[in-house]
């Protein structure tokens, strides 16, 4: 029955989906840092400063694209779990 609805790896998804949000908590892990260093940096480096920043904007931006693939395959597996349920 899983077979014939799409659903014959289901492990793969969920395995896929616990990739992207680790991939996300490390996203967030170096965003933390980069802003830490940025406002540490601010006080005595206004170049390294701005280096910083420019990092967590590039981490942010990662951030954001990984937690949106991680919601567009949350949706595909909530959809194709869905076609399991009998009408």
């Amino acid at each position: 029955m899983a077979q014939r609805h799409g659903l014959e790896r289901p492990l793969e998804w969920i395995h896929g989906l616990q990739r992207h949000l680790e991939q996300i908590l490390g996203l967030k892990w170096a965003l933390e840092s980069a802003l830490e260093q940025a406002f540490g940096l601010e006080q005595t480096h206004g170049l390294e400063w701005a280096n910083g920043v420019e990092r967590a904007v590039e981490c942010t931006q990662s951030l954001k694209q990984g937690v949106e693939r991680t919601l567009g395959m949350e949706q595909a597996l909530e959809g194709r779990k869905n076609w399991l349920v009998p009408e």
